[in-house]
């Protein structure tokens, strides 16, 4: 059974309507027909919810029901450890990325899955080639 590591980008498309979220929807879609695995680091709540906030703007309580229902999904989230933060850190010297999005190809690195991501900006296969862009998928 293949697994793949979500990035929030993906995520996102599950609640809100964008390019690429029947893709998205595909992917969850083969998840809950136990077709693939997916995991993610734990944080990537709390990135859903700033998404879903900032840039979709949910009220509180529709917010609420979007934490309850990817919580309901049972995907394996994985906390943070010391360990990948240092990986994280040793990321950090590539151009404009962030220290979330370097935890999230950290993560990728250390389990030797693919990413799949929609952020083809900050995720970028020269610097993880196990990157797989969801349009790609």
């Amino acid at each position: 059974m293949d697994t793949y590591i979500l990035d929030t980008s993906v995520v996102v498309k599950w609640y809100v309507t964008e390019t690429n979220s029947d893709k998205a929807n595909q992917l969850l879609d083969r998840f809950l027909h136990h077709a693939l695995e997916l995991v993610a680091p734990d944080v990537i709540t709390l990135e859903l919810v700033n998404a879903l906030k900032f840039g979709a703007h949910y009220s509180n309580s529709d917010l609420v029901k979007a934490v309850n229902y990817f919580y309901q999904l049972n995907l394996i989230l994985i906390g943070t450890n010391q360990a990948l933060i240092i990986k994280t850190v040793n990321l950090l010297n590539q151009p404009s990325l962030a220290a979330y999005d370097a935890y999230f190809i950290a993560l990728a690195n250390e389990l030797q899955l693919p990413l799949i991501t929609c952020d083809i900006k900050h995720h970028q296969q020269s610097v993880f080639p196990l990157i797989r862009y969801l349009n790609e998928i």
